[in-house]
């Protein structure tokens, strides 16, 4: 396993980069997911608008303006932060072994941190005096679908970190400190979903966009990214993996490599198992678990890709608003609750049955989804 780009790049070739250790494997892979759903989802709103199912928009924009004073603040204030940080790594490069708690540290170069400050704040404002006019010139132009969407995967990134890690805490409640000590650990995929959607749903509802339709394009763009994500679970060893499986690989797997079926993840991000005596890396990561486990992460990223392909083709065959994402909740919620059986989790206990909270919501997906769809469909109906 790689725990960070450090990890993978050393035993790819040996050479050790320090800087690479800030790089976590599972963020990576996480940008990746953010960067390849963005570029499918603006795809599809261009398709949905040049089809005529999206109308475009208008908007007034004021060219030749001065440069305001809080843009140029804000480029100062970005280029002093990473300035402070990125200098003092350079002298100090062993803070990268722990990255997190540097980033969020009051540990820095302070000269760093002014040239950066003074260098963005510079560049933004000259950059802002090169197209200032001597009289401004306002203009009505359309405003396309696929423009909203940094501020919509803005909203997903932000409230979709808030809700996987509210939705983390309800499911293993633990004292706030310790919880927030490492932010970017203990992160609960259907947190993150639903919060995200709610901001979003409050967005589209402000600017009077045809929320379905958007729902629409967006579904294959997330089972896409949700798969891309969970090869980083598996790369880095999240903690994510399935429940203890020493049986021996059924015979019709034989062309298959042993970790598909099982798997011990050394190297684990978690730190979890007992030590490694051939560790390679000589560091903090060199645990390996004691007994294989199902790999679930490389799994959900195998039904997650088969079931984008299924959204991808029945994308331009639903005509109905909102039924193609009421598919993905389906879609979604049958193979979160299917994997929930050989994963690892907390599980809750109502009228004779155990279940985990992935489950109990992946459930509740599969039926919203049915409901939907019916209703949706009848809407559609009445109304053609």
């Amino acid at each position: 396993m790689y725990p960070t780009l450090y990890h993978f790049f050393y035993d790819l070739t040996g050479f050790e980069i320090p800087f690479f250790r800030a790089v976590n494997s599972f963020g990576f892979f996480v940008a990746i997911s953010f960067v390849v759903a963005s570029w499918v989802y603006s795809r599809e709103l261009k398709r949905l608008e040049e089809s005529g199912f999206i109308p475009v928009g208008k908007i007034v924009r004021t060219y030749g303006l001065p440069v305001p004073l809080w843009d140029v603040a804000g480029n100062a204030l970005l280029g002093f932060f990473l300035g402070f940080k990125i200098v003092h790594g350079f002298f100090y490069p062993e803070i990268f072994s722990n990255f997190p708690a540097f980033l969020f540290s009051l540990e820095g170069n302070i000269f760093g941190g002014i040239l950066g400050g003074l260098a963005m704040g510079a560049w933004r404002y000259y950059e802002g005096k090169k197209l200032e006019r001597p009289t401004p010139e306002v203009r009505e132009e359309a405003f396309h679908a696929y423009e909203h969407l940094g501020k919509l995967v803005l909203l997903a990134v932000v409230w979709g970190f808030i809700g996987a890690k509210l939705f983390a805490w309800l499911e293993d409640p633990q004292p706030l400190g310790e919880f927030l000590s490492d932010p970017f650990r203990g992160l609960t995929m259907y947190g993150g979903l639903i919060c995200a959607t709610i901001a979003m749903t409050l967005y589209m509802r402000k600017h009077k966009l045809p929320v379905w339709r958007f729902y629409d394009a967006g579904a294959p763009a997330v089972m896409l990214a949700y798969g891309v994500g969970r090869i980083g679970c598996h790369v880095s060893g999240d903690g994510d993996w399935g429940i203890v499986n020493t049986a021996p690989k059924p015979g019709w797997m034989s062309f298959l490599p042993d970790w598909l079926w099982s798997y011990n993840y050394p190297n684990n991000v978690m730190k979890m198992g007992t030590p490694m005596s051939d560790c390679i890396y000589n560091d903090d990561y060199c645990y390996v678990l004691p007994q294989t486990v199902f790999p679930t992460p490389f799994y959900e990223t195998l039904m997650c890709l088969l079931f984008f392909g299924v959204l991808w083709l029945l994308r331009k065959r639903i005509l109905v608003p909102g039924v193609l994402f009421m598919v993905y909740l389906m879609l979604n919620g049958v193979e979160r609750f299917l994997i929930e059986g050989i994963r690892v989790n907390d599980k809750y206990m109502a009228g004779g049955l155990a279940f985990t909270q992935a489950q109990l919501i992946s459930f509740v997906f599969i039926i919203a989804g049915a409901a939907g769809i019916f209703f949706l469909r009848k809407r559609y109906r009445q109304a053609t």
